[in-house]
């Protein structure tokens, strides 16, 4: 029985072919490690995804009822200890503010609100925080602005610790 998982652009450099991978099926309760068999070596160009084909070991399947079309979770951040949020610049989501087709996030600028757009990446969790990774649009050196009312860009703005 094989897994077919589109895997991330971004996240690539971090499978490879004879590789373990968690995955799950939660209809039937059932946590284990898959091979990958297989990687194409083409992307989707709309998905900016490329199809791997994961290998599930028939011993830990065989007293279970699996039927193809069974969604299954892949974790590949799990897979090498390396997740994406140790190689690459991570925000929490919460920073993160969508704009019609785009994303976007402020930054702090000389005591001022200052917009930028960014394109991003996979969204995982680290920590017990929903982070997103940020692909394009920030440096990493930025203090980024959260706010609970509505920022524009050049508005000034007085920083508060959370207590």
């Amino acid at each position: 029985m094989q897994v077919e998982v589109d895997i991330p652009e971004s996240l690539l450099k971090t499978v490879t072919v004879a590789q373990k991978l968690p995955v799950r099926i939660p209809s039937v309760n059932l946590a284990l490690s898959a091979i990958v068999t297989e990687i194409s070596p083409a992307l989707d160009p709309a998905a900016r995804t490329a199809r791997a084909k994961l290998t599930l070991p028939a011993e830990s399947t065989k007293n279970i009822q699996l039927y193809s079309g069974m969604f299954a979770l892949v974790d590949i951040n799990k897979s090498t200890g390396n997740s994406a949020s140790e190689k690459s610049l991570t925000i929490p989501t919460l920073a993160l503010q969508p704009w019609g087709q785009l994303d976007r996030v402020f930054v702090l600028e000389d005591n001022h609100a200052a917009l930028r757009l960014v394109r991003t990446g996979a969204r995982l969790k680290s920590k017990g925080k929903e982070m997103v990774e940020i692909l394009s649009g920030l440096e990493g050196d930025e203090q980024l602005l959260v706010s609970n009312t509505p920022l524009q860009h050049g508005q000034p703005v007085e920083i508060k610790k959370q207590q």
